[in-house]
């Protein structure tokens, strides 16, 4: 079984927001249908690596920033 995550948007919102809550959704649909036998930081952090390879990123790195 899949799932998919379905809503309305507001009315109200603009511009890049409904990009933002596009980026959100397929975020969700991407995790929410990882099996719970393989979900774990490792997975998710795979399935969206290659997501945004195939979508043509490169040179993906992780930052820590240091809340002061």
């Amino acid at each position: 079984m899949t799932y998919t995550l379905e809503l309305t948007k507001p009315a109200n919102i603009r511009g890049s927001d409904h990009g933002k809550i596009d980026a959100y959704i397929n975020v969700y649909n991407e995790i929410i249908n990882i099996p719970t036998s393989q979900f774990n930081a490792n997975t998710i952090k795979d399935r969206l690596t290659k997501k945004l390879l195939y979508l043509g990123c490169n040179d993906l790195k992780v930052i820590e920033h240091i809340k002061r």
